[in-house]
């Protein structure tokens, strides 16, 4: 860990742009944002390199950047790329950032993504969109999940709309 600090403190006090105390509270995550923020994955590949940055973490950076510069179309593009096969970057993580950016729709796009029904209607209860979590319930015909959104929340609008769907599913 130290050897990892000295390092880290060694390529930061190169930089020109980095006073005395950004290098004493700089990280790793941060100085691979700043580059991947600028552009430089020649430089974001040798700090992963030097500090054994698993693959996963770098993706996600990546992503994140692209997020927050909402720029969707190349984070789906890695998505692509890397859940090819297996998820390799799980679909909750970009649903989270999407609604930290207050992305709401682009939200929804991930959450119908991830595999487990009790996560997607978590998401959008978290979103407080109880109609995509009924809804939801309801393509997977879970009762008991669909009774469970409709024993969280007062509003009779959600108990009606939960009974609508449940009395359908019972028949």
């Amino acid at each position: 860990a130290v050897v990892d600090y000295l390092k880290l403190f060694e390529e930061l006090s190169k930089r020109p742009n980095i006073n005395q105390k950004q290098l004493k509270t700089m990280s790793i995550n941060d100085l691979i944002e700043d580059y991947i923020q600028k552009g430089d994955l020649k430089k974001v590949q040798e700090v992963q390199k030097m500090h054994k940055v698993p693959d996963r973490r770098i993706t996600f950076l990546r992503i994140k950047k692209f997020a927050q510069n909402y720029e969707w179309n190349k984070v789906e593009e890695i998505l692509n790329e890397k859940n090819k096969k297996q998820i390799f970057i799980p679909y909750e993580d970009i649903a989270e950032l999407a609604i930290d950016l207050g992305e709401n729709a682009k939200a929804e796009q991930f959450i119908m993504k991830i595999g487990s029904l009790q996560k997607k209607v978590n998401f959008f209860l978290l979103m407080d969109n109880w109609r995509k979590a009924i809804e939801v319930c309801v393509q997977a015909k879970d009762l008991e999940l669909l009774q469970h959104i409709k024993g969280s929340y007062s509003d009779p609008a959600v108990g009606e709309l939960a009974d609508k769907y449940l009395n359908s599913l019972h028949k």
